[in-house]
């Protein structure tokens, strides 16, 4: 962590001042007095040290807060962007995450399968609409990058890997 230079000129500067002034009052005081006064000195001096190190990891750790709020609003922003696209979209889509279930479904989808989409989403029935017993669909097999699925399930119908 690097130490601002406000900080290292104020810690110096304190404790040149405490130092003299440690120095100063202790003039003809007892050796165990002088070394109370400097012990006691040096205390103050390392509580102030920490005070702004304290100052600092709380600054650092505000920012990167706001800078985590400010990411999920933008996340949430262009989710919300997404989910409308594909929900005015008159292409019949639905999208699943990597765990298979549904997360989109979109009108189109509804008014083309006869599936709602509350009924849908959620769930890992994007089957359903296709085939009358579970089995994987297209989307799942391209989320699992199962190339010898697709090849079993459709290659009959000349489904081929995209180059890229």
């Amino acid at each position: 962590m690097k130490i601002p230079i406000w900080l290292k000129i104020i810690s110096v500067a304190a404790a040149i001042f405490l130092a003299v002034l440690a120095v100063n009052f202790s003039t003809g005081k007892a050796v165990v007095e002088r070394e109370a006064l400097i012990l006691a000195v040096t205390i103050a001096f390392l509580a102030m040290i920490y005070t702004g190190f304290r100052q600092i990891q709380i600054s650092r750790e505000q920012l990167r807060l706001r800078e985590r709020e400010n990411w999920q609003e933008t996340l949430s922003r262009e989710k919300k962007t997404i989910e409308g696209i594909i929900e005015g979209s008159p292409i019949p889509t639905f999208v699943i995450g990597r765990d298979h279930r549904i997360m989109f479904w979109n009108r189109a989808c509804a008014e083309l399968m006869g599936y709602d989409a509350k009924a849908m989403i959620g769930t890992d029935k994007q089957y359903l609409p296709f085939y009358p017993e579970k089995r994987p669909v297209i989307a799942d097999l391209i989320v699992d990058n199962d190339i010898e699925g697709l090849d079993k399930y459709y290659g009959k119908k000349r489904v081929q890997q995209s180059i890229g």
